[in-house]
């Protein structure tokens, strides 16, 4: 994902502060509401301001800021602190996404600023699915409390876990960067970078003074820009593009070009500016000439700047209100090379710029000596990039570059079928690399050969080439399969569903509906390499296949923590859900280290010999290695919150009943209005079965005992606060 940080130069930073964002005790008064459309207008001032105090910091040996103060705002006739701010953008982008107008209201609400210090984590930008999930915890916390913590964990696309918490800092800094994208594209984008600053006083390493960049970016701009004009106008683009001592490519200089073209318009003339990652487009085009206009050519800047910072790439064209049609990419750099030329020489902007159709030589083009980092893929269902509503859809390319392959991959994708199968009834469990002719593929990447190659063969094609696309693994494969078998038609059904959905999605599916239940991720490849090693040893497609639970092929029992005791009154609270994956392969694992557990705090191990003892195990197991954390309702599941290693009451009660299912014991939800030290508020925890728990054990009346993680002092049976009346359950699958 891409790093942007805009920065501003001292004096405009201070007339920004004086002008837009002073300390309170002006005439602006707090407003009682604000509409999201004003929110979002103001967004990109309160970024800018954010950042003239962050770029007043220091910073660490991560290259995270630190000794940083933010303001009190006081824009127009509204002012208010930035906490303030923080709760009003956080419902803004929760009502955004919600589909709400932007003439809806957002209330005003004090909030009180925390104190402690918090270390911010690595990493500086998410996708949309994870900062909408944060602004809706920020959302929850700061309406419910009056107040915000100064920081708040990180969010989790389930295969990347970011290090450490985000401050409240880096949060309102994002959120400004979200709302202020959304004024100009009219959606919320797929991915937004943020400043990651640490709160407090906090003990880090200064990072050591090391200046790389020029001193003002815009004359370092403004002088590539008079160079490439000049070597355009003798019809030859350059493939690397001076920028004081950075080399960019021309995707880059158009990037910082059309920066300082609408910063010039709104008389900034000088500061700093960051090389985005922006690759060059695949397939250049575009046929619009003619002049285009102030207005027009400032609107297109725009764009071209929200569309890099989606796409991380140049477009092939960009469309003009103005010439009524395409301006071709070459073109663009051209135009924008000549619009800061022109105010290099005039000392201000162009009334118009003419687009003639350049032609010429392109050179080729030199990667920066460290290549920007390329975005990852998201493990949850992916918010595709959002193209301005003025740009044509761009001609589809493939997501990343793809593998060269061998003259016929029909029989290395069928070959290595054959070693997936031998492999998992040998291993009991999916090899971590699948070697296809002589390329590595991920378990996902198979799945995705193997789906071609069955529904190539179906169709009469027994040879040929495929790309191995960089497709993600699942978040989190669960499954509610029974064993049985499919018939042809059915098989061939649920692969192409599978090719589907990694198609639409660039990751492979946790499960696939099927006539027998959930079929998951593993399981699917599992039966895709069967059906192609009967097609090995046959020479024609299997008329059926059988199947059951991918757990049956690991070796593990479920039921392992059972111990004799029949559960079979109880099956409704022993069955995988959505968000209790039992079935999961990880889950499982960690089930059945849970139980062999051994705490330091309470007794020590004792090697399980009843169910008792082994939930006792597990329950001191959840109480070591997940944290609380605060949030409304089911927001990670059971496997999220193993990834995050951290959840709320929900969560928890979600990850402990998960564990239990997996090794055969029933465990149910409890929802009761409870009485802590310092609240009064509705809790959800999970409660075991536990028949042959001691007799002394005040909550065995009926074998239920609370396992409630959530508060240290609990322990299976026990838990330090007053249930005062229950609100709802005893649940088999938690409706919120």
């Amino acid at each position: 994902m891409k790093i942007k940080r805009r920065s501003i130069s001292v004096l405009l930073a201070l007339a920004m502060l004086v002008s837009m964002f002073s300390v309170l005790g002006v005439s602006a008064a707090t407003p009682a509401s604000l509409d999201i459309a004003r929110i979002a207008d103001v967004a990109d001032d309160v970024a800018l301001a954010l950042e003239a105090e962050i770029q007043k910091g220091s910073k660490d040996v991560d290259g995270i800021y630190f000794n940083v103060t933010f303001p009190a705002l006081n824009f127009g006739d509204c002012a208010m602190t930035y906490n303030e701010y923080l709760l009003m953008a956080a419902n803004a982008i929760v009502a955004i996404n919600d589909g709400k107008a932007a003439t809806t209201q957002i209330p005003f609400k004090a909030v009180k600023e925390g104190d402690q210090a918090v270390v911010n984590g690595k990493g500086n930008s998410l996708n949309k699915a994870q900062y909408v999930e944060l602004a809706e915890r920020v959302a929850k916390y700061g309406n419910a409390m009056g107040s915000l913590p100064t920081s708040f964990n990180r969010p989790t696309d389930g295969s990347n876990v970011y290090e450490g918490r985000m401050t409240v800092y880096s949060i309102t800094h994002l959120f400004a960067e979200v709302l202020a994208s959304y004024h100009t594209a009219k959606t919320l984008p797929a991915t937004m970078s943020f400043i990651p600053v640490h709160f407090g006083k906090v003990n880090v390493t200064p990072a050591p003074v090391e200046p790389t960049e020029p001193d003002d970016w815009f004359a370092a701009v403004i002088a590539a820009a008079v160079s490439v004009k000049a070597s355009m106008a003798n019809n030859i683009l350059p493939g690397t593009i001076a920028v004081g001592p950075v080399n960019v490519t021309p995707a880059q200089f158009l990037y910082l070009a059309c920066k300082v073209t609408v910063a010039l318009n709104k008389g900034q003339t000088s500061g700093k500016l960051t090389v985005p990652t922006a690759a060059e487009p695949e397939n250049p085009q575009g046929t619009a000439t003619g002049q285009s206009y102030k207005d027009d050519y400032l609107d297109i800047a725009n764009r071209l700047i929200a569309w890099i910072d989606n796409n991380q790439q140049a477009p092939n064209y960009a469309t003009s209100a103005g010439l009524g049609g395409p301006v071709h990419y070459y073109d663009l750099v051209s135009a924008f090379a000549r619009i800061v030329a022109f105010w290099e020489s005039d000392d201000m902007l162009p009334n118009y710029v003419t687009i003639s159709g350049w032609s010429g030589t392109v050179q080729e083009t030199t990667p920066p000596a460290t290549q920007p980092t390329q975005p990852t893929q998201p493990t949850t269902k992916p918010t595709q990039p959002t193209q301005p509503t003025t740009k044509p859809t761009q001609p589809t390319q493939p997501t990343s570059a793809t593998q060269p392959m061998t003259d016929d991959w029909y029989t290395n994708v069928v070959i290595a079928a054959t070693n997936v199968k031998n492999y998992v009834t040998s291993k009991e469990e999916m090899p971590a690399t699948i070697t296809v002719g002589t390329t590595a593929c991920k378990p996902a990447q198979y799945l995705y050969l193997a789906c071609q190659v069955v529904i190539g063969i179906n169709g009469g094609q027994t040879s040929g080439s495929l790309s191995v696309p960089n497709y993600a693994e699942p978040e989190g494969p669960n499954s509610t399969l029974k064993a049985g078998s499919f018939q042809k038609a059915e098989y061939l059904d649920i692969l192409t569903r599978i090719k589907n959905f990694m198609d639409n999605n660039q990751q492979a599916p946790n499960y696939a509906s099927t006539s027998l239940g959930q079929i998951q991720h593993e399981g699917a490849i599992y039966m895709a390499a069967c059906i192609l090693d009967y097609y090995a040893v046959n020479g024609k497609l299997p008329d059926s296949i059988a199947v059951k639970p991918w757990y049956d092929y690991l070796g593990v029992t479920v039921g392992d923590a059972s111990f004799g005791n029949d559960f079979s009154a109880y099956k409704q609270y022993m069955v995988p859900t959505n968000n209790c994956q039992s079935t999961n392969s990880t889950i499982i694992s960690v089930a059945k280290s849970g139980m062999m557990y051994s705490s330091s705090s309470r007794g020590g191990y004792k090697k399980p010999t009843t169910t008792y003892q082994a939930m006792w195990n597990l329950m001191e197991y959840m109480s070591a290695k997940i944290s609380y954390d605060y949030y409304y309702d089911t927001q990670r599941g059971a496997l999220g919150t193993w990834n995050a290693k951290a959840g709320n009451c929900c969560d928890m009660a979600h990850l402990m009943n998960a564990c239990a299912r997996a090794l055969g014991v029933p465990g149910r939800y409890e929802h009761w209005n409870c009485q802590f030290a310092v609240s009064n508020t509705g809790h959800v925890w999970s409660t075991v079965y536990c028949p042959d728990a001691p007799a002394t054990n005040s909550y065995n009346k009926k074998g239920w005992l609370p396992a409630d993680p959530v508060n240290s002092p609990n322990y299976l049976g026990y838990q330090n606060h007053t249930n005062e009346y229950r609100l709802s359950g005893p649940h088999a699958t938690l409706p919120f």
